[in-house]
């Protein structure tokens, strides 16, 4: 399948019209029961990139002076039940523990 060219913009698209066509849809079609905003997509990447980047790398990505704001505020910590947990219930939601997998996925595979 080709992908279908668009032309570019005059002017940069409008943020919330982004996540209205873009970003909402998705959540949908994944089954998400709220909208994602851009604050979530940031606290998503950085808890989720200290596991590629160091500390200094996710402060300077998200452009915050104090990397105190990175990784008090930003980066949430997981706790490994709670992340076996959650790969144990989204295995069994997508079907995956049929296919032979018991849940007993690392922590670190969490996203």
């Amino acid at each position: 399948m080709q992908a279908r060219a668009r032309k570019p913009l005059a002017t940069p698209i409008h943020p919330d019209n982004w996540l209205r066509l873009r970003l909402y849809p998705v959540a949908n079609r994944l089954g998400m029961a709220f909208h994602p905003t851009f604050q979530v997509l940031r606290r998503s990447s950085s808890t989720h990139g200290k596991k590629e980047a160091d500390s200094t790398e996710m402060q300077a990505q998200l452009g915050h002076s104090d990397i105190r704001t990175t990784l008090d505020i930003y980066t949430q910590i997981t706790d490994p039940e709670v992340a076996r947990m959650v790969n144990q219930i989204t295995n069994r939601i997508l079907g995956l523990d049929i296919l032979g997998l018991d849940g007993e996925v690392e922590p670190t595979s969490v996203q």
